[in-house]
């Protein structure tokens, strides 16, 4: 069964892109608009946006736009540790943003230097995550062979040039989404 998003039943936050460089948030079992949040979670962004910068946020909405606007199911605000978690997801404006390298989080290279699909990262994600590849295919709506192929396909990616096999297993997939912000 696919795993409802995050704010839906919970008092988690998962922020999504709304069109425009404008966020929506569902939270608490309700869509509302960016300046609806409590002023308590505008405030804790805007400390965690400004840790990231290094300076105050010109444009919160614009910013947290590029820290969290994919809609991954998945808690964008903790609620239960206070915790913000950056996602990486394609905005569409990756290499024309002046924000590059600053807020959102790139699209890491594997270690053979080939960069990952978001579908691929996706899958890289719910597998750190401790789900199957059963799981993963329902959650993502294909089918469990479509999955099959999609890890050949990232295993290839992590090979070095003149590796001929290497078989990149939970734990390494684990480091790996850990290590690049994918979880």
């Amino acid at each position: 069964m696919p795993t409802l998003p995050a704010g839906l039943i919970d008092s988690n936050t998962e922020l999504f892109n709304a069109g425009n460089f404008k966020l929506r948030a569902l939270c608490n079992g309700q869509v509302v608009e960016f300046g609806q949040l409590p002023q308590a979670y505008l405030v804790a962004m805007s400390a965690f946006v400004e840790q990231l910068l290094g300076h105050p946020s010109q444009n919160l909405e614009s910013d947290a736009w590029c820290l969290f606007g994919g809609f991954d199911h998945t808690a964008d605000y903790d609620a239960a540790t206070g915790t913000f978690t950056p996602e990486y997801w394609e905005c569409g404006l990756k290499n024309r943003c002046h924000k590059v390298k600053k807020l959102c989080l790139q699209s890491p290279n594997t270690p053979s230097g080939r960069p990952l699909s978001r579908r691929e990262l996706q899958y890289i994600r719910l597998r750190a995550l401790g789900h199957s590849n059963a799981e993963v295919a329902l959650q993502m709506g294909i089918a469990d062979s479509t999955i099959t192929a999609m890890y050949n396909h990232i295993k290839e990616k992590f090979m070095p040039p003149g590796v001929e096999s290497m078989a990149p297993d939970h734990n390494f997939m684990t480091t790996y989404a850990i290590n690049n912000n994918i979880i």
